[in-house]
């Protein structure tokens, strides 16, 4: 182990659903940690490797390397945390992107429905992660992602190359 609280999916017994988010580790060595919140280190690019969990005060507990090797039922239970935690909504229109004073107004569609929000800053607020990959954040840090920017119609293709 690199770290003192850095764990590998074998060190895991189970992972049980808990109370607001949070879940209850049992390590295979027997040390059960309860009421722990999960977290992506790196939430857009590393969605099952490096889970962080935190204590109640945000203190970091333990490091998860990856939970694809967790048994399903804890995978299952985990990946539901997580899920519940990261709820980015996915582009699927841009129907109108409009600039007024510096501050771009977009109009979308989304898998969660049809809504508005403003970007200060495309060239640091809008990045394109390979792929086709696309994700947004708005005055508000709210995220949305675009999956396959290929994907989209002409309109909205066009809409966001003028972001990027």
């Amino acid at each position: 182990m690199p770290f003192g609280n850095y764990i590998t999916a074998n060190q895991v017994k189970e992972i049980i659903p808990a109370k607001n988010g949070a879940v209850t580790l049992s390590r295979a060595d027997g040390e059960t940690i309860e009421n722990i919140k999960p977290r992506r280190l790196f939430p857009l690019t590393g969605k099952t490797k490096h889970i962080n969990f935190l204590d109640a005060e945000g203190e970091e507990v333990l490091i998860l390397d990856n939970m694809k090797n967790l048994d399903k039922q804890s995978k299952q239970t985990l990946s539901d945390a997580l899920n519940r935690y990261y709820v980015i909504p996915k582009i699927r229109d841009i129907l109108s992107i409009k600039e007024e004073y510096g501050v771009y107004t977009w109009s979308v569609n989304t898998d969660k429905g049809k809504t508005r929000f403003e970007v200060r800053q495309p060239s640091v607020d809008i990045k394109s992660l390979g792929g086709g990959y696309v994700v947004v954040k708005d005055i508000n840090d709210n995220r949305y992602e675009i999956p396959d920017s290929k994907k989209l119609d002409p309109l909205s293709q066009r809409l966001l190359e003028e972001q990027l």
